[in-house]
């Protein structure tokens, strides 16, 4: 009803740093999945009339998440209800993925008004969304030449990984380029990039981290949301953005460096662990008869 600076997430009571949720038709659940779910569709539209099921399939093989339903069930609730050990790891892969497109899509939005670009920061957040879905795709072309059953065994594309951060911040600004000619040849600046590539990485080892020990899903969403916190932290954000448009002033760096060395980010997360307020909302009871 107002703007995303008005929300206030339920378990951090902290700003989100994410902008816009999108899901397809038919979905009772909005999510970052759902709205890659939605990206991966748009990504094929031009050559098939791919399905939420068939968009799903690729998601679950690119991040190892078996047979999970993205837009119908609630994983936070499905995960606090007997359900840990298939929604735990999509609850994890949801918050990496809401860690990177905040922290990537920041990091192009900065990039795009250094060089007179159109976007917003919601604009921005879903050409990250596209980045991941082209990533996606190139990892199950490259995966299917080793055969079907690595598909299905494998996590193709982990948002813990450098390499692929960096694949999907390069993603995201050709995806951009495609309708903005003023980014066409334009680059990130290379330490905004590297402060946005290793935070990214740092807030994925966290969370992996905390997929270690599903035996108490209270402890474990606790885990998984301070390590979001770390990387959602308003001040983070707006350190990331002014290092994109290259002004960030000697606290800004500062703050940036706290959250590029992986020991320094891990103690963060650990400390946010205690700040932490989860509540699992109960499903009210059908009407009636």
């Amino acid at each position: 009803t107002g703007t995303s600076s008005e929300c206030v997430d339920a378990y951090t009571g902290q700003a989100p740093g994410l902008k816009i949720l999108e899901a397809p038709p038919g979905s009772k659940v909005i999510s970052p999945m759902t709205t890659l779910i939605g990206e991966v569709i748009r990504l094929y539209s031009g050559d098939v009339d791919m399905t939420v099921a068939e968009a799903t399939t690729m998601i679950n093989s690119a991040f190892g998440l078996g047979n999970a339903e993205h837009t119908q069930i609630d994983p936070i609730y499905a995960a606090s209800n007997g359900e840990v050990a298939v929604y735990g790891p999509v609850v994890g892969a949801i918050n990496m993925i809401a860690n990177l497109v905040s922290s990537v899509g920041t990091l192009l939005f900065g990039m795009s008004s250094l060089n007179g670009g159109r976007l917003s920061a919601a604009d921005c957040e879903l050409k990250v969304y596209s980045g991941i879905a082209r990533e996606i795709n190139e990892a199950l072309l490259v995966a299917s030449r080793g055969g079907n059953r690595k598909l299905l065994t494998t996590h193709l594309l982990d948002l813990a990984n450098s390499d692929s951060i960096s694949g999907i911040a390069k993603s995201s600004l050709y995806s951009a380029s495609l309708t903005n000619i003023q980014l066409m040849g334009a680059s990130y600046s290379p330490a905004a990039l590297e402060s946005t590539v290793s935070m990214s990485a740092n807030s994925g080892a966290a969370i992996k981290n905390s997929l270690s020990d599903l035996s108490d899903p209270t402890t474990f969403l606790k885990k998984v949301t301070a390590a979001s916190k770390v990387a959602q932290d308003p001040a983070v954000l707006s350190a990331l953005l002014s290092s994109a448009t290259n002004e960030a002033t000697e606290d800004e760096l500062t703050t940036l460096n706290g959250v590029q060395d992986a020991e320094l980010y891990a103690s963060k997360a650990t400390a946010e662990t205690e700040t932490i307020a989860v509540s699992i909302p109960l499903y009210p009871p059908p009407p009636s008869p």
